[in-house]
């Protein structure tokens, strides 16, 4: 398991032959460069992510993956969190 981050939701797909599940196909960007990743059961979390603009830290997991008779690896969402910036204060005395 790897935590990543902070990164950006540039893109979410709802996925699978019931919606209501809640799957979704994720792409994430960090500066310049992207990837995707499977989130199960955390569509509506990912959109709020999108619609806001809020930068995130996921922890994902790389799995083997068996569809369609095929063998491929995905990288899957266990959990994500928004970042929070703080404020820097400069005190002076």
């Amino acid at each position: 398991k790897w935590l990543v981050g902070p990164v950006s939701v540039r893109h979410v797909k709802r996925i699978g032959k019931d919606l209501s599940l809640q799957h979704a196909k994720v792409n994430i960007v960090d500066g310049r460069s992207s990837c995707f990743v499977t989130a199960f059961g955390m569509a509506e979390k990912f959109e709020r992510y999108l619609e806001n603009g809020m930068d995130i830290y996921i922890v994902v997991e790389l799995k083997r993956k068996l569809w369609n008779s095929q063998v491929f690896l995905d990288v899957g969402v266990i959990d994500s969190a928004p970042v929070v910036y703080l404020e820097k204060f400069n005190i002076s005395s």
